[in-house]
């Protein structure tokens, strides 16, 4: 085997937004565990996300379709939800 015979496999992304970071990760065979971060009031609150599909091919389409409009959706509903709870 080559060097040129690996394929990389694309298993996380990391997307900016104005309202901070959201990382994607591929978990399992069907999901995809989406996730933030915020420190308020000296503690850090992690919230994740875990989404299931009936296919891999599924999990892979709305993994690469996945883009900084969505995230920064994805950051407002947990900004809001955080702001609720304190």
């Amino acid at each position: 085997m080559k060097a040129e015979d690996l394929k990389p496999i694309t298993f996380a992304k990391l997307i900016e937004t104005d309202n901070g970071q959201v990382l994607l990760q591929k978990s399992g065979e069907l999901e995809i565990e989406i996730s933030a971060k915020y420190e308020i009031e000296d503690q850090v609150v992690t919230p994740i996300v875990t989404a299931g599909y009936d296919s891999e091919e599924d999990r892979n389409k709305k993994f690469d379709s996945y883009n900084e409009e969505k995230a920064s959706i994805f950051l407002k509903g947990i900004i809001n939800e955080i702001l609720k709870s304190i």
